[in-house]
């Protein structure tokens, strides 16, 4: 972190992101660019940075909207001025960075859509459609009732009968004054989990794992017993008996 005012200013106006690269360029600017020489050709300033590396870029700068090439072209392929620029603009007595370098897609506004009433005010969500909010009262104000009908009728044969004809007899009504609507996968999706299903999921890599091969599983009793028996039988050097021990491990040694 710096003093610096176009520090502050990039806070506010990048998203995360590209506000954490930006801030790269601006520590880089204060603790390894020194500017080596300077030539001016009517509106342009010629400026040569070096770093600790030793490696020298040259930045050529137009005074007239403050504008500036780097033979780095950070900003030619990301989109934000790198340290040699942000260097020649501090020496130009250019406190925040200007607005010509400030591309629109980076900045925090673009990520997301603001509302406002009918006064201008800023609201936290998007305002409710009064047609949405009656339709979606109609909607469960006829499953109620609906629900009500099936309770109704659901202990006579001849009332389900009933409620099943008067619903088979609305279908082609129905159907004339209804345009045919086709429901996707994702839209029914959307329906029944309430929510929008976002168009790309970002997948994290695993946690790195310090451990190093790959741990031994532990054996049932089964299979050590099985594993056992496939053993071929040896001869005791103390005992002399046949079996599945030596002279270290024959049972007739004495503790003591």
């Amino acid at each position: 972190m710096t003093p610096w005012a176009m520090e502050k200013q990039c806070s506010v106006i990048y998203t995360h992101e590209v506000f954490s690269k930006f801030q790269e360029q601006i520590i880089a600017t204060r603790d390894h660019c020194i500017i080596q020489g300077i030539t001016e050709c009517e509106d342009i300033k010629i400026v040569t940075i070096s770093s600790l590396s030793r490696k020298e870029r040259v930045v050529q700068l137009n005074k007239s909207d403050m504008f500036g090439r780097c033979s780095y072209k950070l900003y030619e392929s990301y989109g934000i001025p790198c340290r040699h620029i942000i260097q020649v603009l501090r020496a130009e007595k250019q406190n925040k960075v200007p607005s010509i370098y400030i591309m629109k897609r980076w900045e925090k506004r673009c990520k997301m859509e603001l509302f406002f009433d009918e006064e201008g005010n800023l609201l936290d969500e998007k305002p409710e459609d009064p047609m949405e909010v009656a339709m979606r009262k109609k909607i469960s104000d006829s499953r109620n009732q609906f629900e009500d009908l099936i309770q109704m009728a659901k202990n006579s044969e001849q009332g389900m009968n009933f409620l099943f004809s008067s619903l088979s007899n609305l279908v082609e009504p129905l159907q004339k004054i209804t345009p045919a609507t086709r429901v996707n996968k994702q839209d029914e999706y959307e329906s029944f989990l309430g929510s929008k299903i976002p168009n790309q999921v970002d997948i994290h890599p695993p946690n790195d794992i310090k451990s190093k091969g790959r741990c031994k599983r532990i054996k049932k009793s089964k299979e050590m017993k099985a594993a056992s028996k496939g053993k071929s039988k040896r001869t005791c050097g103390k005992c002399k008996q046949v079996g599945d021990h030596d002279a270290r491990t024959c049972p007739n040694n004495v503790v003591g």
